[in-house]
């Protein structure tokens, strides 16, 4: 069952946009393109999809295969931070200048997060967390007891 459903909050002054997103079941996700992106864990108990077209002229979406794929458009100059409720996410791919954070803890087992040069992820899960290097970059991994580690991708 995949649930997607979507809101759009409007800017107030230099707030950026705010965009919410539902991707319930999806395993895959990968956010690129400068995007700015936090993660909830949500429910999935909506298996329903609503795209606003204010935003689709905006933000690609890309559903393949239980993959969601986050990008933002090239004509889109405007600010926005993508809230994304996940209830099942497995795998989280990271790249092109792209930032993710959580807000809360998500309820994961084990999740794979491949980061890519000048990127930022922020991840607090119930599960554990391996992380991977996209084109044998350099990067840091922090653990919550503070011990921070180097590691080179391959």
């Amino acid at each position: 069952m995949l649930a997607i459903a979507l809101g759009v909050l409007p800017a107030v002054a230099n707030e950026p946009l705010k965009v919410y997103l539902n991707a319930g079941n999806v395993e895959h996700l990968h956010i690129e393109e400068n995007m700015e992106v936090v993660l909830l864990q949500a429910p999935s108990d909506k298996p329903e999809i609503m795209l606003d077209e204010l935003i689709t002229n905006k933000i690609n979406f890309k559903l393949t295969n239980n993959k969601l794929t986050i990008s933002g458009k090239e004509n889109s100059r405007e600010k926005m931070v993508v809230y994304l409720y996940v209830s099942n996410l497995k795998s989280l791919t990271v790249d092109d200048n792209s930032q993710v954070k959580t807000l809360g803890t998500l309820e994961t087992g084990k999740l794979d997060v491949y980061v890519d040069n000048n990127t930022t992820v922020h991840i607090r899960t119930t599960g554990s967390v391996k992380a991977h290097a996209i084109d044998d970059v350099e990067m840091q991994v922090k653990y919550l007891s503070n011990t921070q580690t180097r590691k080179r991708g391959y």
